[in-house]
């Protein structure tokens, strides 16, 4: 409750710092290589001749842009949102199969095909994100120069997830991995299954016959 609010505070504190004395740095052209010192120096050149002032002119943009998002996504949950539950809940019912919303159905997809050995490995053949993301922050400290791939390279590979995520994503929308349950049968009930019975478990016997919940062997 107090730690991780604190640190993102803390971590958004100090990027908005790093905007104030640094600048936004540009997009890395091919051919180019990104050297920290000889960047640190060329932004502080670029701030000083081409910047902006962050306020107002930069937040000011942020602000207009995050209120059309709120606008947006109370619009989509007025229109879009569920209606909330409809009567009273109904534990019988067996013909559910819950699945996330759609931007999760890939995640969804990858988790339930994966061996549970390799639950923790993501399709990168890496750690999962539950690893590797608190080690962000610490990618400037290790990071010294780079020359961002070429763009044919770049095209293919946002190909590639794309085809990744909508395959997994297409699968995440009917769980093929889940157990069929149509194997059941409406046969009676065997008489010696209810003989002795308490009239409470003679009442969990007819919802098990109503709802075919024994298993056709």
């Amino acid at each position: 409750m107090f730690v991780i609010p604190g640190l993102i505070i803390a971590l958004v504190s100090v990027h908005l710092r790093l905007v104030l004395t640094a600048g936004i740095n540009e997009y890395p052209q091919p051919g180019s290589w990104c050297v920290k010192r000889r960047m640190w120096r060329s932004m502080r050149a670029l701030v000083a001749g081409e910047g902006v002032p962050f306020v107002p002119k930069a937040i000011g943009k942020d602000l207009i842009f995050s209120a059309l998002l709120m606008v947006g996504i109370l619009a989509c949950s007025a229109v879009f949102g569920p209606s909330g539950p409809s009567g009273p809940p109904d534990p019988t019912q067996i013909n559910t199969a819950p699945r996330p919303d759609f931007y999760f159905l890939s995640l969804f997809a990858l988790m339930a095909l994966l061996p549970g050995v390799l639950r923790d490995v993501s399709p990168a053949g890496g750690p999962s994100p539950r690893h590797w993301v608190p080690l962000c922050p610490a990618i400037p400290v290790w990071h010294r120069r780079e020359e961002p791939a070429p763009a044919p390279r770049r095209r293919v590979e946002r190909h590639a997830d794309l085809a990744r995520h909508g395959l997994l994503a297409y699968l995440g929308t009917y769980s093929p991995w889940s157990p069929q349950m149509d194997a059941w049968s409406g046969a009676p009930t065997p008489v010696e299954y209810v003989k002795g019975r308490t009239p409470l478990e003679l009442q969990g016997a007819l919802v098990l016959q109503n709802k075919q919940c024994r298993k056709l062997s």
